[in-house]
């Protein structure tokens, strides 16, 4: 346990090192300017104070009260935009007086006051109802304890020391504030006062419009290597042994049976799906997305392979598997599979249907989506992570549980054999320019992220996370690629800009490559030997003169050729385009 208490200390110190922890900024800033060190340490405990109490108990005890959490984060952020008014109208000080009793008049002695200890309280204690951290395994873990009502002392000091960890370096910036407006008391003083107020007043409308949420979403989906620095002791062996020993009942939560499942060869063709019984219902789902007309249950799903995950959208880990769940959205929907998400909130705000439907838009979620605000189907299914994902059969039976991020391969493996797709012949009823990778006469499925880069030409040479300009050679070997322009190679993929293209000496019909548009519409365009493919060989998302528009993170269909050649395909990119791995049929 004090190994893990000291880890969750570091990653606490982490975290707010992080992008994630700017939108906090302002409000450490103004709030503790002309305080004295009384004032630091107020906003020091009542942060502390109420991040831990609210993640461990209170939004549990909201939820079974029938009370709105998401109300209390709102009380929150107009206490924080209320202090600011103070500090830019200072007559406000006092015709708020009686409406806002103390409230009003935490701003008097900016920045002439002594301790201001109370205001330091108040300003740590909304600050900690509303910073959304960038979350790595230890709070994620302690999370989903605490929402299912189990956070014993255990998980009380281990969210603390996170907590503590993550209050230092906003003291220190506390400290900075105070010493710079100690400064500036005697030129132009005056003016700190109203800067500060809207810098506070900003501050609070960024997190009441949900900015602080969507830079989370940015720093996960497009600063990986950097959140994987951060969180690299976290994701040790064992913090790893640690972390499960908060969560009850572990490792009795995973069936023998599917254990046994999850260590067998994804390729073997002896692999035999495990039966752990029939499915539980969707439960007091509130709002769905993408589910069209009909009811979004499992019973209407029956007939159809369906993969549900539980996730929720400040998941780092929930993110990274995204891309990879519309990939088999994609390709096998037609076939019989249907993704279904369940987002189960982490925060209070993440049960709010608006702001759901906003991060399902923004990620490019294609498949159904069913918002569980109260837990209703994650006790179902008695689960306890983010991300989870069950494996259910036509009829209705789970036959496989995959917990966190990786296994891609084993996945797919798995549904393909759920839905009786013979990985050595073209996919039943399904048009062959979709058909995944596999044979031994074809270019194998090949990454073009930094983790798993492979098949790059030789003379080639990555520099991760820096932008680099590429001269692709003349002449390419079979089953390599090369980048050509400027290109950022990250964690996951690689991210065009200037100039951009990739060429790829293949042997397949069929070329395609998951491609994102990182939330807008990028223009690209397909060549084969030099040329844009005809009618014939254009895959359905390669238009006239090879034209390919890349919006959401998916599978795009590039070439379905006549035959089975030998070509080299170039795809020119526009900058922002995130491309992260080919596959072949």
């Amino acid at each position: 346990m004090l190994l893990l208490i000291g880890v969750a200390f570091l990653a606490g110190v982490a975290t707010a090192l992080s992008p994630c922890v700017l939108p906090a900024l302002p409000v450490v800033l103004a709030g503790s300017a002309g305080g004295g060190p009384r004032r630091v340490a107020g906003i020091a405990v009542g942060f502390v104070a109420a991040f831990v109490l609210f993640t461990l108990s209170l939004t549990t005890a909201l939820r079974s009260a029938g009370l709105s959490a998401g109300a209390l984060r709102n009380l929150a952020i107009a206490a924080l935009i209320a202090f600011g008014a103070t500090l830019l109208v200072p007559a406000l000080n006092e015709r708020l007086a009686v409406a806002l009793g103390p409230v009003a008049r935490l701003g008097e002695r900016i920045p002439r006051g002594r301790s201001g200890l109370g205001a330091g309280l108040l300003v740590g204690v909304a600050l900690g109802l509303v910073w959304t951290p960038c979350a790595g395994p230890v709070f994620a873990t302690v999370a989903a304890v605490a929402a299912t009502g189990d956070a014993g002392a255990s998980a009380f000091a281990v969210l603390t020391a996170y907590a503590v960890g993550a209050v230092l370096p906003l003291c220190l910036v506390a400290a900075g504030g105070q010493r710079l407006v100690g400064r500036l008391r005697g030129r132009g003083g005056a003016a700190v006062r109203p800067v500060l107020g809207a810098l506070m007043i900003g501050a609070g409308v960024m997190i009441a419009l949900g900015v602080d949420t969507r830079l989370t979403t940015y720093v996960v989906r497009d600063l990986p290597a950097y959140t994987d620095t951060l969180q690299a002791l976290e994701r040790t062996s064992a913090v790893g042994r640690e972390l499960s020993g908060l969560r009850p009942g572990a490792p009795t939560d995973i069936p023998p049976f599917l254990s046994a499942a999850r260590g067998s060869d994804p390729g073997g063709a002896d692999l035999v799906l495990p039966d752990a019984g029939p499915a539980p219902e969707l439960r007091g789902i509130s709002a769905t997305f993408n589910a069209g007309d009909g009811p979004l249950t499992l019973a209407a799903l029956r007939g159809r392979v369906v993969l549900l995950d539980f996730w929720t959208y400040s998941c780092i880990n929930c993110l990274r598997t995204i891309p990879h769940l519309e990939a088999l959205h994609e390709r096998y929907r037609d076939d019989g599979l249907t993704v279904l998400g369940v987002h189960t909130p982490e925060f209070a705000f993440e049960a709010d249907p608006g702001n759901v439907a906003d991060a399902v838009r923004d990620l490019g979620i294609t498949y159904p989506v069913a918002l569980d605000p109260d837990f209703a189907t994650w006790d179902a299914f008695g689960n306890r992570y983010w991300p989870a994902t069950y494996l259910i059969d036509r009829d209705g039976r789970v036959r496989d549980l995959h917990i966190g991020e990786g296994d891609e391969a084993r996945t797919e493996s798995l549904v393909r054999r759920a839905l009786g797709v013979d990985a050595e012949s073209p996919r039943a009823g399904e048009d062959e320019a979709q058909a995944p990778p596999g044979g031994p006469d074809q270019t194998p499925e090949t990454h073009v992220g930094g983790a798993r880069i492979q098949r790059l030409a030789a003379g080639q040479r990555v520099r991760p996370m820096l932008p680099t300009r590429y001269s692709a050679p003349d002449a390419l070997p079979a089953d390599r690629f090369a980048f050509d322009g400027e290109w950022t190679v990250e964690d996951e993929y690689a991210r065009a800009g200037g100039d951009a293209a990739i060429e790829l000496s293949f042997r397949a019909r069929g070329v395609y490559l998951v491609l994102d548009g990182d939330g807008g519409r990028r223009a690209g365009r397909v060549l084969i030997d030099g040329r844009p493919p005809t009618a014939d060989e254009a895959g359905p998302d390669v238009g006239e003169d090879g034209a390919l528009t890349v919006t959401t993170p998916r599978l795009y269909r590039l070439l379905h050729l006549p035959e089975t050649p030998s070509g080299r395909i170039r795809i020119e990119l526009a900058p922002g385009t995130r491309a992260f791995a080919f596959t072949f049929g």
